[in-house]
C-alpha cells in the first residue's frame, strides 16, 4: 500500500523563497522565538530638577532592623526586597555605606538611599498613635 504524496513537499512555484530571504523579511525579535529586550530611544527624557524625598520614621522601640525600616517606610515591598537593596550597597547610614541587612537603626540616625532620606525619630510616648 502506497501513501499519497505529501502536499507540503510539492513545489510552491513563484512563492518559493530561500531561508535567507524569509529570515530577512522577519523582524529580528521574532527570529529566535524570544522577544527582543532592547529598546529604541525615540526622544531623550526631559531634564528635571533633582529632588530629594525626606521621610521621618517614628520608632516606638529601641531599634529597628534596616531591612524592616525600608519595608515600613515604603521603600521596599517586602523585608526580602529590603535585604536585597541593602546587599546591593545602595544604602548608607549616617553617611557610611551599610551592607548589614539587619543592622540596628536607632532614633537619631539618618538612612539614605538614592533620592530618599529617612530620619529615624523616637516616638513620643505621650503622643496619640492615631495622629
Amino acid at each position: 500500500m502506497q501513501r499519497p504524496p505529501r502536499r507540503d513537499l510539492q513545489p510552491l512555484g513563484d512563492q518559493a523563497t530561500s531561508r535567507t530571504e524569509r529570515l530577512a523579511s522577519t523582524p529580528t525579535s521574532l527570529r529566535s522565538g524570544v522577544a527582543s529586550r532592547s529598546r529604541r530611544i525615540i526622544a531623550p527624557l526631559p531634564v528635571t530638577e533633582h529632588t530629594m524625598q525626606f521621610l521621618e520614621f517614628d520608632l516606638d522601640g529601641e531599634y529597628i532592623e534596616l531591612n524592616q525600616l525600608l519595608k515600613l517606610a515604603g521603600i521596599a515591598d517586602s523585608g526580602g526586597q529590603g535585604k536585597a537593596i541593602v546587599a546591593s550597597g545602595a544604602v548608607s547610614v549616617d553617611g557610611v555605606q551599610e551592607l548589614r541587612k539587619t543592622a540596628k537603626i536607632r532614633p537619631g540616625q539618618l538612612v539614605q538611599l538614592d533620592d530618599v532620606e529617612i530620619r529615624v525619630l523616637a516616638m513620643d510616648p505621650e503622643a496619640d498613635p492615631a495622629d
